[in-house]
C-alpha cells in the first residue's frame, strides 16, 4: 500500500493519533480508574462518580468521534485499494465498530447504574467488560502502526 496524497496522509496521522491517544486512556482507565472505584466510600460515591463521568466525557468524547469519522473516511478511501480484496482499513475498522458497540451496550448501561448508586457487582462488571475495549484498542494501535510505518519512517 502506497500513501502518496498529502491530505490522505494527514487523515491517516489524525486517525493514528486519536487511536493511540484512546489506547493510552483506556489502559489508564483499565488499570487505575475503574479499579479505584472499589475504594470510593459509599457516601462520597455519587458526587465523585458524577464528576468523574462528566470530566471523562470531555476527555474521551472528541478523540473517539475523530477516530470514528477518520476511520470511516479511510475505510471509504481504501475500500477498493487492496490486492487481496480485503481492505486493511476494514481490519482496522471492525474492532473500532466493536469498541463502539461495547461502549454503547455494555459500558454505558453499567455507568448509568453506577450514576444511581454504588454497586460492587456493577463495578466488577465494568472492569471485566472494559477488557474488550482495552484489547481492541491495543490491537488497533499495533495494526495502524504496522500499516502506517511507510509514512512514519521518515520521522
Amino acid at each position: 500500500m502506497i500513501f502518496s496524497d498529502t491530505w490522505t496522509n494527514a487523515l491517516l496521522l489524525i486517525h493514528l493519533a486519536s487511536c493511540l491517544f484512546m489506547t493510552g486512556v483506556i489502559w489508564y482507565v483499565q488499570i487505575v480508574v475503574y479499579p479505584q472505584l472499589r475504594n470510593v466510600p459509599e457516601d462520597f460515591f455519587p458526587g465523585y462518580y458524577s464528576t468523574h463521568t462528566l470530566r471523562t466525557g470531555f476527555i474521551v468524547g472528541p478523540p473517539m468521534l475523530v477516530e470514528l469519522v477518520s476511520g470511516s473516511a479511510l475505510l471509504l478511501i481504501y475500500s477498493t485499494r487492496s490486492a487481496s480484496g480485503i481492505s486493511p482499513f476494514l481490519i482496522a475498522f471492525l474492532p473500532l465498530l466493536l469498541i463502539w458497540l461495547s461502549t454503547l451496550f455494555l459500558q454505558i448501561p453499567l455507568h448509568a447504574k453506577l450514576e444511581k448508586q454504588r454497586d460492587a457487582c456493577v463495578i466488577e462488571k465494568l472492569i471485566k467488560g472494559n477488557w474488550i475495549r482495552t484489547i481492541l484498542w491495543s490491537f488497533r494501535s499495533l495494526w495502524l502502526l504496522y500499516l502506517l510505518f511507510p509514512i512514519l519512517k521518515p520521522f
